[in-house]
């Protein structure tokens, strides 16, 4: 406060931790402005308990973490698609694998990467996860069709996100 004041600055916005009179810690947002009136300024703000939402952020930040690290990893291809069974995401692996670029199939259906009603498609195994028809583990084998057109075998893992507020994606 008495930094804010000698700097002349309209007000601020930050995030702490402190501890209570329990010693229990908890993160408070404090938000405050300084009101200039004739003869003094005061401070009006808001100090919030946000500790849940402090946990809730800190676990996002770590699964974050390992999901990019799945992603980026050389040893995993991984496909992202929504619940129209398009594209939204795909590492370099995957590009590779398939022999297309990222600017290329973002957004395609995944048929375009099957081969007419083989059961063993990317868009096939995706319907499987939507609708909870595939193995306790989520393995299957998976056909691709390449850039050159052939068809390419590999053990897959797939994977549902069912959240409503994220959308559902496989």
């Amino acid at each position: 406060v008495g930094a804010a004041r000698d700097l002349h600055q309209p007000g601020w916005s930050l995030r702490y931790r402190m501890t209570t009179r329990e010693g229990r810690q908890r993160w408070v947002s404090e938000t405050c402005t300084v009101v200039n009136d004739v003869d003094e300024a005061f401070i009006v703000g808001t100090l919030a308990d946000v500790s849940d939402r402090e946990k809730l952020e800190r676990e996002a930040r770590k699964v974050s973490a390992i999901v990019e690290t799945v992603f980026h990893s050389e040893s995993f291809a991984v496909a992202i698609l929504d619940d129209h069974l398009r594209l939204v995401r795909t590492n370099d692996t995957f590009c590779l694998i398939i022999g297309h670029d990222q600017a290329a199939i973002h957004g395609v259906h995944a048929d375009w990467l099957s081969a007419p009603g083989d059961p063993h498609s990317l868009s096939g195994l995706a319907e499987a996860a939507l609708t909870g028809r595939v193995s306790s583990d989520g393995r299957a084998m998976l056909r691709l069709k390449l850039a050159d057109g052939s068809l390419r075998e590999l053990p897959a893992e797939s994977r549902t996100n069912t959240d409503l507020s994220l959308g559902t994606m496989v």
